[in-house]
């Protein structure tokens, strides 16, 4: 188990394991510096069936410093696919010819990608893994073939995994955290064992991770930030410590960074509820240039969208399948968790001035949702 506490390093404590039970009524979560891991269960194995795939991580993503998501170490990308329903699959590539196209497993839709890397060092990608619960596990890879898929630890929804690089150098892949207050802490893995999780700093939430890479060649990933000004940081790192934080300039917020993207999914999820769960409703996320996306919620009215090319803040509306339901409305105005449920409402339509949230939702004016109205509740 892994623990983060008073921004030192993380300590190894007693296994607790428990699913998420309660609805959670705050659209943010308390930023936390203390988060509770357990390690030592394995994680579901395949459980081969049918599929129909659809693209989760088309774009070539880093591993280690320099390669791309290589399956199996042919030094050539390939494709990882997932189904809607669980379905893992992945296209093993030769050039543009998918030289083969196995299925890999099944995971339930409550664990998703978080991220990919070389995390054992034998030259082949592997997938990182986040349960819904915070759970943590990665699928070591052998070509489609996992030959283990250990549980690594547990960390708090205010815990969001930003990437995954070579931070210290030393063949494998570490993952990099950021807390919703802005702190950043670097598990340094030998596979999927956390050998050290430091805290590395804190940056104002202004500042986003926008990429990693060895940009200064010492055989060490390093960290991208981009200010919500268009400003862009590199923090040039030896291990988990940043030996220079230069400022390299500034690019007009209509510019992103697509050249190196960072090798994880960016995700907006919650609980939609009155009272009880609302099961198998429409989950309609508008942002603020009006593009609209929709999620279907699970038995626990579960539901979640990845965010990574919306623009905030957003709105979330849903209308319970029950007669005479009217509709629900939550706001966010970055990833990590938006419920739905009557005080989100209420919160959303008094930070509004109290106009009518179908109206405001149809027009898709946002700006007036700002972080203070989020968090009234």
């Amino acid at each position: 188990m892994v623990s983060v506490s008073n921004k030192s390093s993380c300590r190894a404590v007693l296994p607790m394991w428990s699913r998420r039970v309660a609805i959670v009524v705050s659209l943010v979560l308390t930023a936390s510096l203390s988060a509770c891991g357990d390690v030592g269960r394995s994680a579901s194995g395949p459980d081969m069936s049918n599929i129909a795939p659809q693209l989760v991580l088309a774009l070539s993503r880093q591993v280690l410093l320099k390669g791309n998501l290589d399956f199996d170490g042919d030094g050539k990308s390939d494709i990882l696919w997932r189904n809607d329903d669980g379905t893992i699959s992945i296209w093993l590539i030769d050039g543009a010819t998918p030289k083969a196209t196995p299925v890999v497993g099944t995971m339930s839709t409550a664990w998703r990608i978080a991220s990919s890397g070389d995390f054992d060092g034998d030259g082949k990608s592997d997938i990182a893994w986040r349960n819904d619960d915070g759970t943590i596990a990665i699928w070591l890879m052998n070509g489609a073939t996992p030959k283990a898929t250990p549980v690594v630890g547990t960390m708090r929804p205010a815990w969001k995994i930003a990437s995954s690089g070579d931070y210290d150098g030393d063949g494998k892949s570490d993952i990099l955290w950021r807390n919703d207050d802005g702190t950043i802490s670097i598990w340094l893995m030998d596979g999927a064992t956390p050998k050290a999780t430091p805290v590395v700093g804190m940056m104002s939430t202004t500042w986003k991770i926008a990429s990693s890479g060895d940009y200064d060649g010492d055989g060490k990933s390093d960290i991208v930030w981009r200010h919500d000004d268009g400003t862009i940081a590199i923090w040039l790192m030896d291990g988990a410590t940043p030996k220079a934080t230069p400022v390299v300039g500034t690019m007009s917020p209509s510019w992103k960074i697509v050249s190196a993207s960072p090798s994880t999914i960016v995700i907006l999820s919650g609980v939609a509820a009155t009272g009880a769960p609302i099961t198998s409703g429409i989950v309609i996320l508008k942002d603020a240039a009006n593009a609209i996306v929709t999620a279907t919620t699970d038995a626990g009215g579960n539901y979640s969208f990845d965010v990574g090319t919306k623009q905030f803040p957003v709105m979330l509306r849903i209308t319970p399948d029950i007669p005479g339901a009217t509709s629900l409305y939550s706001a966010a105005t970055s990833s990590g968790t938006a419920n739905i449920n009557p005080l989100t409402h209420l919160a959303v339509y008094e930070g509004m001035g109290r106009t009518n949230l179908e109206d405001v939702f149809a027009k898709g004016d946002f700006t007036a949702l700002t972080k203070g109205i989020i968090e009234l509740v």
